[in-house]
């Protein structure tokens, strides 16, 4: 099935690569890494300087950068999330506790 994201994607000419799911488990440490490792990338800059108790917005993401982001979590954790996630949880830290408590509760 196509998410949302990827058609968002398609349409706008687009990739997803580098979002494939990294690890066979996911954690709550594993989601911090993959979500420093992406904002790194996007943002261009060296991973030790992403605290994971700033707030999203202190960081300048677009809303562009957002939405790749949370549809490449969509892939990595393997369940449809809410685009405005990053606006929800607004830092890595409550968002990674957040996501473990969904893939928790879809496991059971």
């Amino acid at each position: 099935m196509t998410s949302l994201f990827e058609n968002v994607f398609s349409k706008l000419g687009l990739s997803n690569e580098g979002v494939t799911k990294e690890v066979s488990t996911v954690t709550e440490a594993s989601i911090k890494d993959w979500m420093i490792n992406r904002i790194s990338k996007a943002l261009k800059i060296d991973p030790s300087l992403i605290n994971t108790g700033k707030e999203f917005e202190s960081y300048g993401l677009d809303s562009m950068q957002a939405i790749k982001l949370t549809s490449g979590l969509e892939k990595y954790i393997e369940i449809r999330l809410s685009p405005a996630l990053l606006f929800e949880y607004s830092t890595i830290d409550s968002l990674a506790k957040h996501l473990i408590t969904l893939t928790s509760s879809t496991k059971n």
